[in-house]
This record gives C-alpha cells, sequence and structure tokens, in this order.
C-alpha cells in the first residue's frame, strides 16, 4: 500500500478551517470515487482516513468495504459507534450510511472529540426514536460561529438520523461548499464546444455561478450563414451534442 507519513486523522484531533474544509473536500471526493465505482466504504471515521507530509487526505482500511448491490448491502459491519441509525437496527447499507460516517467524521474533527456523547453500548441497544428526537440537529452540540455557513450546512444535512431526508450523494457532490472548494485539477474539464463553468459564489444566500464569456453573443443574431461559416459551426454543435449525451445529458433546451 502507498506510505502516508502523517498517518491517521485521529491522531490530529481538532483541525483549523483552513485544514479542514481542504480535508472534508478531498474525503468527499474519495467517496465519490467509490461510489462511482459502486464501491461502499461501510466504516469512515478518522482513523481509516490518512495523510501525508504533502497535504493528501486519502480514505484507507477497505476491511469492509463491498461492492454495491443493487445499492444495498445487508450484512452488518463497521465501527458502531460512527454506524448509521438504519445500520444499527439491522437495516440495509446504502450510500447514505457512509455519508452519516462522513459527517460525524468531519464534526469530530471540528470540535476534537466524537460529537454525540453516547456509548457504543447506548447506540446498539437503544431505538432510533429514544436516541435522537425528531429536532436533532447535530451542529447543537458545538459552535458553528468560525465555520463557513456552507460548511455548516454540509454538516447539518449529512448527519441527519431519517435516511429518507439525509442528503445523497448528488447533493453531497454538488452542493455549494464542494463546488466553492473542489481542487482546481478535480473540477470538470473545459470543452472546446460547451459554454464552460467557471466558479461559483454565495451572493445573499444565493447560489450564483460563473460562466465562461462569449462575446459574440448567440448565434440567432446572426441569421443566415455563409457555408464557409455554416459547416464548421454544424461540426461544432454536434461535437458539443456528442460529449453531452456520452456523459448521459440531453440539452433540452
Amino acid at each position: 500500500m502507498e506510505f502516508m507519513d502523517g498517518g491517521s486523522l485521529d491522531r490530529y484531533k481538532k483541525l483549523p478551517v483552513s485544514v479542514l474544509v481542504p480535508t472534508a473536500v478531498s474525503i468527499i471526493c474519495g467517496l465519490h470515487y467509490l461510489w462511482t465505482h459502486k464501491v461502499m466504504h461501510r466504516d469512515i471515521k478518522p482513523s481509516n482516513i490518512l495523510v501525508n507530509t504533502h497535504g493528501d487526505v486519502k480514505i484507507s482500511d477497505f476491511g469492509v468495504s463491498k461492492e454495491l448491490e443493487r445499492s444495498v448491502a445487508c450484512s452488518f459491519v463497521g465501527t458502531s459507534v460512527y454506524m448509521a441509525p438504519e445500520r444499527v437496527h439491522g437495516g440495509p447499507y446504502r450510500i447514505c450510511s457512509d455519508i452519516w460516517s462522513f459527517g460525524l467524521t468531519i464534526c469530530e474533527l471540528v470540535i476534537g472529540k466524537f460529537p454525540l456523547t453516547l456509548s457504543p453500548y447506548k447506540i446498539v441497544s437503544d431505538t432510533v426514536e429514544a436516541v435522537f428526537d425528531n429536532n436533532f440537529d447535530i451542529t447543537d452540540s458545538f459552535d458553528v460561529e468560525h465555520l463557513p455557513v456552507d460548511f455548516v450546512d454540509v454538516l447539518r444535512n449529512c448527519v441527519i438520523v431519517d435516511e429518507t431526508k439525509r442528503w445523497k450523494h448528488e447533493d453531497l457532490l454538488h452542493c455549494s461548499f464542494v463546488r466553492l472548494n473542489i481542487p482546481a485539477d478535480l473540477r470538470p474539464v473545459a470543452h472546446p464546444y460547451i459554454v464552460n463553468f467557471l466558479s461559483a459564489a454565495l451572493l445573499d444566500g444565493e447560489l450564483c455561478l460563473c460562466m465562461e464569456f462569449m462575446d459574440g453573443g448567440s448565434l440567432d443574431r446572426y441569421k443566415k450563414l455563409p457555408v464557409s461559416v455554416l459547416v464548421p459551426t454544424a461540426v461544432s454543435i454536434i461535437c458539443g451534442l456528442h460529449y453531452l449525451w456520452t456523459h448521459k445529458v440531453m440539452h433540452r433546451g
């Protein structure tokens, strides 16, 4: 295996925001890679996240990982204290169960200790209804004033007892926190025949997208085109549509 000379995250306890943000994004990117390859980790926790002196953050310990089988796995594995409520009570394991464990892991790195006051024995023996009330909010247990708003939003939506309300893979990947902080080399590659997404920002609580500027405007202003322009224009549109279709996207407009 690759040697990570910084050890695991559980040795560092509380992380400053400047380290916490890229660490969380790196874990999300690693989980995204696993999930898109139909693998659930099933034991996300600080001791299974390794770092090195170059600043790389990588997910490790795949001893209980399992390839997705119709998006569900029923074997009872994982470290119970980080285990999602649906798994504690014998329910099937889905990607949203990894998301719960990810949320608890990041909360632990925020405050320097496990964010729930329950022992593993209590988690396993009690019902979910007895452990958490309907208004449970993981961020009520620690100060979030120093954290970015979109980062707090991630924590709140990942650590939700009801798995149907918890963020899914797509929600986590496309949230504003990831959009704003994902490393440049992991952003979508620019395509020569599609207007490209450049960046995003939160303005007055609204997510604003910054797109590539095309100074010639749209084709409807030019009306009839000469053949010398028409042919390469048609080819460019075909190439752009081909790129969309091969990525399972229909333009629809």
